[in-house]
């Protein structure tokens, strides 16, 4: 498993469908994006609706300049919105059954690009998520300062005006018969 870019156009289409959709619709871009060959064959799986099929085809040009790009800038990111998709994350997705992987994609989908934060859920999804929700904050943090336009600068401190206790002239004193 290798991180990969998550764009916003792939969670659009995620965030309509149903958990178990929004599942398959994530397994079919990572088999995509590790290499393995993807097709639809919307006779034999019921759970390919044509909205489904539609919005496979509205991403599908994108998958595949990025795959053809080996992770390296395709020009997407200067057009969509994005966060890397650890493969810790990845992971956490393989760990559920198919209705929670869809919810688990959905919450960070939900998370990084709307900024809303899931609310509490009974299930592994909402757990897992949990476990996740540290490094998606880092990447969030790392999203907004590019916004910006980079890194933080540092706030300069300005240093006091110190000046430098000059070293009084004691012959003065001790011409005027002061000697202390």
């Amino acid at each position: 498993m290798k991180p990969f870019t998550f764009y916003d156009i792939y969670y659009a289409p995620i965030k309509e469908m149903d958990d178990r959709q929004a599942d398959k619709f994530f397994r079919m871009i990572c088999d995509f994006l590790d290499g393995k060959q993807v097709t639809i064959d919307a006779e034999r799986d019921e759970e390919i609706s044509p909205e489904f099929e539609l919005y496979w085809e509205s991403i599908l040009s994108d998958l595949e300049a990025y795959r053809s790009s080996a992770g390296k800038s395709c020009g997407l990111d200067k057009r969509y919105k994005h966060f890397p998709f650890l493969p810790f994350y990845r992971k956490a997705f393989a760990y559920l059954s198919y209705d929670e992987g869809g919810a688990f994609v959905k919450m960070i989908g939900a998370y990084m690009f709307e900024n809303k934060a899931p609310t509490k859920a009974d299930g592994n999804a909402f757990k897992y998520f949990n476990i996740c929700k540290r490094k998606l904050d880092e990447s969030k943090a790392r999203m907004q300062n590019g916004a910006k336009g980079g890194r933080p600068k540092k706030l300069k401190i300005l240093p006091h005006e110190c000046r430098v206790p000059e070293k009084y002239d004691t012959s003065a004193r001790k011409e005027n018969g002061n000697h202390s």
